[in-house]
């Protein structure tokens, strides 16, 4: 096997944890819409002139971030998984950096 083809692989292996890891994530979103319908609806209250709570405007704005969050983190992580998929220079050069010799220290460029 060539280096070429072992970080072809390398990167194909961190392509389906990405994945993986995309899919764990959505299952967070259905909890985090759940929350987020349950503080609406104690905020929209009853017609009898119920006043919101300010816990509950303080829960409904952090489930909001909640959502919004994950849905942030699914996006990054998948945009990571293409980047592993494509397997570019930048891709290659991280896991296959180069060797120094014995002698010489390693130049910037390996940094």
């Amino acid at each position: 096997m060539t280096a070429k083809q072992g970080v072809t692989i390398a990167s194909r292996i961190l392509t389906a944890y990405f994945l993986a890891l995309a899919g764990l994530r959505l299952m967070d979103i259905p909890v985090a819409i759940m929350a987020l319908m349950h503080y609406s609806s104690i905020l929209k209250g009853p017609p009898d002139g119920y006043v919101a709570t300010p816990s509950a405007v303080y829960f409904y704005r952090v489930e909001i971030e909640s959502l919004s969050h994950s849905v942030l983190l699914i996006a990054l992580t998948l945009m990571m998984a293409l980047a592993f998929y494509h397997c570019g220079p930048k891709i290659t050069q991280f896991l296959l950096p180069p060797i120094a010799t014995e002698g010489s220290e390693p130049s910037d460029d390996a940094i």
